[in-house]
């Protein structure tokens, strides 16, 4: 798949418009005729490729807000689930998300990566939650995991303490990671770090971050401390990897015929190009638990013009952050 994804990254906006709206299509008579939330829309749909751009305005947008609580809503009973994700906690309100094998047949992790220069085999420092992993995997309390075979090491990138800042460094000055992956605050936490012991270290080839908006200051530290640019990653639990920066850094590339992304103002209309506007995210390679018509509660800017590495990709302009942006207390308020 990712081959056929670099295949088609030069096909003209007007061809793969074209598979979009194939792709499109295909997901919306799914789940007209698979998911009980959709099924009352069958009768107000032409459902033909031709028609695709205008059925997709008659579908609700939705949120979190009506999701939680009533996933069997959401979701096609007779599709084999393969995992199971639990939404983040941004918002304080989280709930299962579930894919399958057709979604993960589609993945588009190998093609962004080869955008910025990671491919398998390459030794990373993971700074991000550290999951159950292999027995392979060397695990020092539950906030480490060291696998040498693999050259994987994994820093939980909550809490990060003087022992485990202590321990990040070791690690990049043993093993002299190619790669450093993860949570954007970890990552940032990682090099400002560096910088305030003046430890210096091998530098990587790839630093690729995600998770959290890639704040000016979070960028300026992390690139002086490790001395590269920085690329940045677009991802949720619900939809999946999203967009992806390349080796050019000016904009985040999204896949036509794995997500239909629409940006939209206060009144839930399109913005004009270079304008900011709230993402709403369709994914067209799900199938047990597609996300159609989502809000994020992300703010983003559609971009102009495409990028300048020569890929035909879609791209957004920018991140700017979450909608709202509040901290939760203890009591939920």
């Amino acid at each position: 798949y990712t081959k056929y994804l670099e295949k088609i990254q030069y096909k003209t906006p007007g061809e793969l418009k074209v598979l979009q709206a194939v792709s499109l299509y295909e997901l919306m008579k799914h789940a007209v005729e698979n998911i009980p939330f959709y099924k009352p829309l069958s009768a107000q749909l032409t459902l033909t490729p031709e028609s695709a751009f205008e059925d997709i305005t008659k579908f609700p947008i939705i949120s979190k807000h009506d999701m939680v609580g009533k996933p069997n809503e959401f979701m096609d009973s007779d599709t084999p689930i393969l995992r199971r994700y639990h939404t983040g906690g941004t918002t304080g309100m989280h709930f299962d998300v579930y894919s399958d094998k057709y979604f993960t047949d589609h993945a588009v992790d190998e093609y962004f990566n080869s955008k910025v220069g990671i491919y398998q085999g390459m030794n990373r420092l993971i700074v991000n939650l550290v999951g159950h992993g292999s027995l392979l995997d060397k695990r020092i309390e539950n906030n480490i995991s060291i696998n040498k075979l693999t050259g994987v090491y994994t820093v939980d990138h909550r809490f990060m303490n003087e022992e485990k800042l202590q321990m990040a460094v070791r690690i990049l000055k043993k093993y002299k990671p190619e790669i450093i992956w993860g949570n954007t605050h970890g990552v940032y936490t990682i090099a400002k770090y560096l910088q305030d012991n003046k430890i210096k270290i091998k530098y990587p080839k790839v630093v690729l971050c995600g998770g959290d908006t890639l704040l000016d200051r979070y960028r300026t530290t992390i690139e002086t401390a490790f001395n590269l640019k920085v690329a940045d990653r677009y991802a949720a639990a619900e939809t999946g990897n999203m967009a992806n920066q390349c080796s050019f850094r000016k904009g985040y590339h999204y896949v036509p015929v794995t997500h239909f992304i629409e940006i939209l103002d206060e009144n839930d209309m399109p913005v004009k190009d270079g304008e900011a506007g709230s993402i709403v995210v369709t994914t067209l390679t799900k199938r047990a638990m597609p996300m159609i018509r989502y809000r994020l509660g992300d703010m983003v800017v559609k971009a102009s013009q495409l990028c300048e590495c020569g890929s035909k990709f879609p791209i957004i302009e920018a991140v700017s952050g979450r909608e709202k942006e509040g901290i939760r207390s203890p009591v939920g308020t």
